[in-house]
């Protein structure tokens, strides 16, 4: 009968020393749920700030993008308005001047209507460039007929510039 209460004062203390093992392990284990879980909650916010800041940069994207393409409607009506008109105005001074050369002088062989008529040719020059320049800043068609004729006229006079085939 000793041995046997031996036996079990053995096991109860074995039991008793298995509980509060698995007492230190459980609260071990809750402790690193209770890290893991604000871990996981701060990863929570951080991907939330992240897709506050994506969706910041995307609308200042798309408010540049809107700023730059209004800017560059802006100069290229200015270009095509003000220069053109200034332009137009020189073409007509110097055709003027030309004719005037040329009833003086009745002839086409004076040297200073041909300067005339290389200023002239200058001019034209200068306004077909101006003319480019603002299709390439803005075209107009974009505004008129939308992206997709937009598209396809800037691929047709590309197509024509580079002399190659764009389908």
């Amino acid at each position: 009968e000793t041995q046997r209460r031996d036996e079990l004062g053995r096991l109860s203390d074995a039991f008793d020393q298995m509980v509060a093992r698995l007492d230190a392990s459980t609260h071990q284990l809750q402790q690193k749920n209770a890290d893991m879980t604000a871990t996981v909650a701060q990863l929570a916010e951080q991907r939330e700030a992240l897709a506050n800041r994506q969706h910041q940069l995307h609308q200042l994207a798309g408010e540049l993008l809107t700023t730059q393409s209004e800017e560059r409607r802006a100069i290229a009506r200015e270009l095509h308005d003000e220069m053109g008109q200034q332009l137009a105005a020189l073409r007509i001074n110097l055709q003027v001047l030309r004719s005037q050369a040329h009833d003086i002088v009745h002839t086409d062989v004076d040297p200073a209507a041909a300067r005339l008529d290389d200023s002239l040719a200058v001019v034209d020059q200068v306004i077909a460039q101006v003319r480019h320049r603002a299709l390439d800043l803005h075209p107009s068609i974009l505004d008129d007929l939308g992206l997709t004729a937009a598209l396809q006229w800037l691929s047709e006079r590309q197509a024509k510039r580079s002399g190659v085939t764009i389908d």
